[in-house]
């Protein structure tokens, strides 16, 4: 994905490579809900540290989103 640009506005490409981030590290947290990790403190602190990066994801997105429709307003 970083080598290519999917779309025109460099922007875009910037925000679709942050968003195939954030879901590679999601799948990685819940990877580790699995038997693989049996500790059930680490489950634990691996759900506070999913909900924050899932709430990190939300944020930015909102924060582009919102960016770009004041941008587009303005004009």
């Amino acid at each position: 994905m970083g080598q290519i640009e999917p779309f025109d506005v460099p922007q875009l490409t910037n925000q679709e490579f942050f968003n195939e981030v954030m879901i590679m590290i999601v799948l990685y947290h819940i990877f580790c809900f699995t038997p693989f990790v049996s500790d059930t403190e680490t489950q634990y602190q691996v759900g506070y540290s999913i909900i924050f990066f899932v709430c990190l994801h939300f944020c930015v997105n909102f924060y582009l989103i919102y960016k770009m429709l004041y941008r587009d307003m303005k004009l």
